[in-house]
């Protein structure tokens, strides 16, 4: 596991040299409180989703329990959260995680966590019975985890992008941001999920790496972006949309 200290440290950076990064607007940490980034882990392997987060609700654990009967983790074992998701009727179901997973629970209990359920890539909104019958569209290469996970990571089901929906994002979001050093940054090799057209990847390995400031035109950037969207979902589409259609053209 890489904690969040080794991260910080972690050494060089792809194809980007110590004096670049030092001399960059993003070098010489300091106390940024409004800083937030999107940190993902992909559990690649053997992790199992469904004994990872558990339906408490009696009806929903009960058919849970009917599924998996050499393996299901007993109710009154599980670890209590305040979060909630939606069953396939549309029914709210209380949700519990695995007895090991008592440090992450406590993440859930100050509101500082949630999970997303039922989540994939679709080409169209499809049911069970509607998936199993010719006429409805599909994602190429049903039930291959590894097909599905560059589906997942690429972020546009059945064309044939080399970018990843992150890279693609911040293309868009920052790509006024006037900084020396990219925004997009792995700690496993080159990650599919952050390939961009304006932005590399920095991938991080080893130690002593300077800690790094957030970028002030980043974010700058942002908010010129998020200052013309409004709550209606058509024009927040459309917004995005304009600003990305040259990205796509490109790649």
């Amino acid at each position: 596991m890489v904690s969040r200290r080794n991260f910080l440290k972690g050494a060089a950076m792809g194809s980007i040299a110590m004096p670049t990064l030092l001399a960059s607007p993003l070098s010489f940490a300091s106390n940024n409180s409004q800083f937030k980034a999107l940190v993902y882990v992909l559990l690649d392997g053997g992790n199992d989703a469904a004994q990872m987060v558990v339906p408490t609700s009696t009806a929903n654990y009960q058919e849970y329990q009917s599924i998996r009967p050499e393996i299901a983790l007993a109710q009154d074992a599980l670890l209590t959260i305040p979060t909630t998701g939606l069953d396939r009727e549309g029914r709210q179901v209380t949700l519990g995680l695995h007895p090991k997973m008592t440090a992450l629970a406590q993440v859930f209990n100050h509101l500082e966590a949630t999970v997303v359920v039922n989540s994939g890539i679709l080409r169209e909104p499809v049911t069970k019975e509607q998936a199993e019958t010719e006429g409805f569209r599909l994602p190429p290469f049903l039930f291959s985890h590894n097909s599905q996970r560059s589906e997942w990571a690429k972020g546009a089901v059945g064309h044939s992008l080399t970018t990843g929906w992150a890279g693609r994002m911040m293309d868009v979001m920052g790509a006024k941001s006037g900084t020396t050093i990219s925004p997009l940054f792995s700690h496993s090799g080159d990650a599919h999920l952050l390939r961009a057209k304006e932005h590399n990847q920095n991938i991080i390995r080893g130690e002593n790496i300077a800690k790094l400031n957030a970028s002030p035109t980043m974010q700058a950037s942002m908010d010129e972006y998020f200052d013309t969207v409004t709550d209606d979902p058509l024009t927040i589409r459309c917004l995005t949309q304009e600003r990305i259609r040259s990205t796509w053209r490109a790649v």
